[in-house]
């Protein structure tokens, strides 16, 4: 049965996103097509102009498709869940938490499909499915080269993977606490509240992280004392325990906001 909710509920957003990739792919295709003048024509000056506004477009087209995908996600949820569709959301035959479920991995899905898509069309924008790797590469010797290790190097990456992860279920919990408010209330009010909250409260600890962080490691000290910057192998130590301060506390967050989803979901239903 989840499997269901989540083929419908992916199905049902996916219209939105195709629509978004195929003019994403078009500015993909025309920038390529400029590349390929200037490079035949390299005194052409035109050609070098409309190969960088294109490049640029695509670029922020691709930002505005992961952002079209977000707001998608976000209103489906409240629809489905709080709004014209949740009656029949509600009466379907599975529990809260499955419904729960199915549409953060949809939500998740959808984000995956928008990293693949990104990809693809980045792929026809440069002329090669390579760039990704020599990208990577480029910027993990990159790395190498200042001087970070490779745990700071696999650090970043679930970073960002628990980010995307914590992201969604931010949005998702937000939504779902501000409907459990009083019918006298804005429930929409009071979701963007939960999240402005909740950003506070994230970037309050994150903080506390670094300065915690930068004294357990002497940081502080050394650069009150001295104008050297700190050694490679400290500053190594630091990053890395602010990088696992940072993914622990979104852990946390989210298992508190989809905890809190689905016990609100199932104590304290609101729908208009």
């Amino acid at each position: 049965m989840l499997k269901k909710l989540i083929k419908h509920d992916v199905k049902s957003n996916i219209k939105v996103i195709a629509g978004a990739y195929s003019l994403i792919t078009l500015f993909a295709i025309l920038h390529l097509i400029m590349e390929k003048l200037y490079k035949a024509y390299p005194g052409a000056v035109q050609w070098s102009v409309l190969e960088n506004i294109l490049f640029i477009l695509h670029i922020l087209s691709v930002g505005a498709g992961f952002a079209i995908t977000i707001i998608t996600s976000v209103l489906y949820y409240r629809k489905s869940m709080f709004k014209d569709e949740s009656y029949l959301t509600h009466t379907l035959p599975v529990s809260e938490t499955m419904i729960f479920t199915s549409k953060y991995l949809s939500a998740l899905i959808l984000f995956i499909i928008n990293i693949v898509g990104a990809y693809i069309t980045m792929s026809i924008s440069v002329g090669s499915p390579l760039w990704c790797i020599k990208f990577i590469k480029g910027f993990a010797d990159g790395m190498k080269e200042s001087g970070f290790t490779i745990l700071s190097q696999w650090l970043v990456v679930i970073s960002l993977v628990v980010g995307a992860l914590y992201g969604i279920s931010q949005l998702f919990g937000s939504i779902t606490i501000g409907y459990s408010f009083g019918k006298k209330m804005n429930k929409d009010v009071c979701s963007f509240l939960t999240y402005f909250i909740g950003y506070v409260v994230m970037q309050v600890f994150s903080i506390a992280f670094v300065v915690i962080a930068a004294a357990g490691r002497g940081m502080m000290t050394q650069l009150v004392e001295s104008a050297e910057a700190p050694d490679m192998g400290v500053l190594n130590a630091y990053i890395s325990d602010v990088l696992i301060g940072s993914i622990i506390l979104m852990i946390v967050m989210m298992i508190f906001y989809c905890g809190m989803s689905v016990y609100l979901l199932n104590k304290k239903l609101n729908v208009d």
